[in-house]
C-alpha cells in the first residue's frame, strides 16, 4: 500500500515516495478546472502553520504546530479525533511550534548549513562534511552508501536540504534536488554520481562547473568580519521549503521561488549555543546580522515565480509571475494541472503543459503549506492549508471540489 497508493489517497507527504507531489486523479482537468467550488473549510490551531495532510480511506490527517494532530472526515471537514502532544518544556515559537507533515517512511535525506553560518564566524575553512549533502543511507543498518555535498564549506545560510525528487529517464536512475541558490542538481541515484546541474541564474555567491558539478565561491563572496557584504540571494533563498512537483507527461519540475537580495554583516561567536531554542533570536549565537534584503535586479515587479523547468536541459517553459513571494508547495495532478499560491493569499490553478491559468482565488490568509489532492466516492477534492495571520489565528483548511451535476465532471 505504501509502495504503490491508492490514487484516491495521499498517504506521504508528497504522496509517493518518489517524492514527487503528483496525483494521478484527472476527475479535475484542464476543461473543468475553472467551476471549482468551495465544499467545506475547518479552522486549524495556532502556530506556524506548514502542513501537509495525509489522506487515507476518506479520512485527512492534518499535522499543526504545538503537537496537534486532527483526524477530519473529508466529505464533511468534522471533527473524528485529535492528538495533542504534551511538552516537557514550553514549545517555542521557532523550533518546536512548526510540525510540517506527518511520516511513515520518504530513504534518501538532505542535511542542511553548518553553524554558526559563515567560515568567519565557526572559526573553519574546510568542507564541512556532511553538511549540505544529500545522504543515501541504509534503512535497516543506518549504513552510508553515498553522499553528495553540494556547496562545500557553506557560509552564509544558503542550504540545499530539501526534497530528493526520484525520476527514472532516458535509462537511468535519478535523484533530482534544488536548494537555497537555486541550482537543480541530478545525480545518479544508485550510486551518487553527479549527472547535471541548471542554475536558475539568480544567485551570485558561487561559480558552477556543469561538466563536474563542483562549486567554487566567487573570491569577494567569501565573508570577512564585520565587513557588510551584498550577494544574492538572501537566506531565504531563491527557494525554500516549499516543494517542488513533477509531472510525468511535461517531464518539467513546477518550483515555487521568490528571487531577492541581501546585505549582511557576519560577527564573531560570542556563545556557543547551537541547540538552544532561540539561536536565530540574537546574532551573537549565528555569527550573522542582516543589514537589509532587496528585490533581485532581475525580478523587481516580481517577488515571486512559480516556473516549470525542464528535467533534461534546464530550461524554463513558462512561469507565472505574481507580486508576493511563493508560499506554498506546489502539486501536479494527471487532469494536466500544476496548483500553486502566493503570500497574498491568491490560489492558482495553472494548465501543467503552457501555464495557461485556469482558476485562481483569493483566500482569507495566505496559503501556506502543502496542497494535496484525494478522491472520496469517485469525486476529487483538493485541499488547501492557509496560515495564520500573526497572532490573530485565521489559519483554515479549503477545501474545493467540481459541482456535482455530471455534466460539470466531464
Amino acid at each position: 500500500m505504501l509502495e504503490n497508493p491508492d490514487p484516491a489517497d495521499w498517504l506521504h507527504w508528497r504522496r509517493t515516495l518518489d517524492a514527487w507531489g503528483y496525483s494521478p486523479l484527472n476527475q479535475i482537468n484542464r476543461s473543468n478546472a475553472h467551476q471549482l467550488q468551495l465544499v467545506w473549510t475547518q479552522p486549524l490551531g495556532p502556530g506556524n502553520m506548514q502542513p501537509t495532510p495525509l489522506v487515507h480511506q476518506g479520512v485527512l490527517h492534518v499535522p499543526q504546530p504545538y503537537g496537534l494532530v486532527q483526524a477530519l472526515d473529508g466529505l464533511t471537514g468534522d471533527l473524528l479525533w485529535q492528538y495533542q502532544k504534551k511538552f516537557e518544556v514550553n514549545p517555542d515559537d521557532i523550533f518546536l511550534s512548526r510540525m510540517r507533515s506527518l511520516a511513515i517512511y520518504l530513504v534518501y535525506w538532505s542535511t542542511a548549513q553548518p553553524k554558526p553560518w559563515a567560515r568567519i564566524s565557526r572559526g573553519t575553512d574546510g568542507d564541512a562534511l556532511y553538511t549540505n549533502c544529500t545522504l543515501a543511507l541504509d534503512p535497516d543498518t543506518g549504513k552510508m552508501i553515498w553522499f553528495y555535498q553540494f556547496t562545500p564549506g557553506e557560509t552564509h545560510d544558503i542550504d540545499d536540504a530539501f526534497e530528493n525528487v526520484l525520476i527514472d529517464h532516458d535509462g537511468r536512475s535519478s535523484l533530482f534536488t534544488m536548494g537555497k541558490l537555486g541550482i537543480l542538481w541530478e545525480l545518479d541515484r544508485k550510486t551518487g554520481r553527479f549527472v547535471a546541474a541548471h542554475d536558475l541564474g539568480y544567485q551570485t555567491l558561487v561559480e558552477l562547473d556543469p561538466v563536474t558539478g563542483k562549486v567554487h565561491y566567487q573570491p569577494d563572496m567569501i565573508p570577512k568580519l564585520n565587513v557588510p557584504l551584498k550577494y544574492c540571494p538572501t537566506p531565504i533563498g531563491v527557494r525554500n521549503w516549499r516543494a517542488t512537483a513533477y509531472h510525468p507527461e511535461t517531464h518539467a519540475l513546477y518550483i515555487p521561488i521568490h528571487p531577492a537580495c541581501q546585505e549582511s554583516a557576519f560577527t564573531e561567536v560570542t556563545t556557543d549555543n547551537v541547540g538552544n531554542f532561540y539561536y536565530y533570536r540574537s546574532q551573537k549565537y549565528t555569527g550573522w546580522r542582516s543589514i537589509g534584503s532587496s528585490p533581485h535586479p532581475a525580478s523587481p515587479q516580481y517577488r515571486g515565480h512559480l516556473v516549470a523547468m525542464d528535467i533534461k536541459t534546464g530550461n524554463i517553459l513558462w512561469r507565472h509571475s505574481t507580486r508576493s513571494a511563493a508560499a506554498s508547495a506546489a502539486l501536479t495532478t494527471g487532469g494536466g494541472l500544476v496548483v500553486g499560491a502566493d503570500s497574498e493569499g491568491y490560489l492558482f490553478i495553472d494548465e501543467a503543459a503552457t501555464g495557461k491559468t485556469l482558476f485562481q482565488t483569493r483566500l482569507a490568509s495566505m496559503v501556506q503549506g502543502f496542497p494535496i489532492t484525494y478522491a472520496i466516492g469517485g469525486r476529487q477534492y483538493l485541499a488547501v492549508p492557509t496560515a495564520n495571520r500573526g497572532t490573530l489565528g485565521g489559519a483554515q483548511l479549503y477545501v474545493f471540489a467540481l459541482p456535482t451535476s455530471p455534466a460539470a465532471q466531464r
